[in-house]
């Protein structure tokens, strides 16, 4: 599993970090291979530029280098590899991508991430597995909720500083929840609107989490298998599904990671 190395979407050294913005956003990407003609350099992930934005403000983020930023050495896996040692190195390393190798380790040939995995263990049709049989310490990863009216920027720090890449988003009022923000919709928001973050410095503090989060959640409960939970974020493309017990209070989220967690300590 994983992309073929003629598809993969990069990012050389030199560029700039707007111009890894730019591609992680207008993609929806997480991560960033770094290669200089397929030869692997590094990687930078969303996490990386959440960490930036945070230590140097958004404008003057644009001006910094990839190569500055980027984790140099990144680690590998030959692409021959089975899943479950994908899944353990991953766990393992607390991590949630490898590049892929041939007997050239020095050049990529594709990337493989823990979505990856999520949609390759749906087809292996887990529909009798219930949500419950994961350990609970697996659904709290990186679970962290924010109220509506934070504002963008701080909510791009409670993403660095809690080393997530998504955040619960309360309602309006603080009664239950108005939906998720992820990294993935600042990025692509970034994107979007970059001409004017030229022209605003303060951009960031003048939006609100509450209105670039989805205003939609969709829950599920402990009963719910993970074949179902899968196929739900497939088709709704989520990276989080908020789990809630009997009396609708939250219990965690069920995530890529999570499950990556409960087949390395599961699958022999």
């Amino acid at each position: 599993i994983g992309t073929d190395g003629t598809d993969i979407i990069g990012c050389a050294s030199n560029r700039t970090i707007e111009s890894a913005i730019l591609i992680l956003g207008s993609n929806k990407f997480r991560r960033l291979p770094i290669t200089k003609l397929g030869k692997i350099e590094g990687i930078l992930t969303i996490t990386d530029i959440l960490s930036i934005i945070t230590k140097v403000g958004l404008q003057d983020s644009f001006k910094e280098k990839v190569s500055d930023w980027m984790t140099k050495d990144p680690k590998t896996i030959h692409l021959e590899t089975g899943v479950l040692e994908t899944v353990k190195k991953m766990v393992e390393l607390g991590i949630g991508s490898l590049l892929l190798v041939d007997e050239n380790p020095e050049m990529c040939r594709g990337i493989v991430t823990e979505r990856d995995i999520l949609y390759f263990y749906k087809s292996e049709g887990w529909a009798s597995t219930k949500l419950g049989e994961i350990n609970e310490k697996y659904l709290k990863l990186g679970v962290k909720i924010i109220d509506y009216h934070t504002s963008l920027e701080n909510a791009i720090r409670a993403m660095s500083e809690n080393k997530t890449y998504r955040l619960l988003v309360r309602n309006k009022d603080n009664t239950g929840l108005h939906g998720v923000i992820s990294a993935n919709d600042i990025t692509h928001l970034i994107t979007k609107e970059r001409e004017e973050i030229h022209k605003n410095a303060n951009f960031l503090n003048n939006i609100t989490a509450g209105f670039v989060s989805s205003g939609k959640i969709t829950y599920v409960k402990m009963d719910c298998s993970l074949l179902d939970a899968i196929e739900i974020m497939q088709k709704n493309k989520f990276g989080t599904l908020p789990v809630m017990d009997d009396k609708g209070e939250l219990i965690g989220v069920f995530s890529e990671r999570s499950l990556l967690h409960y087949i390395a300590e599961t699958e022999n």
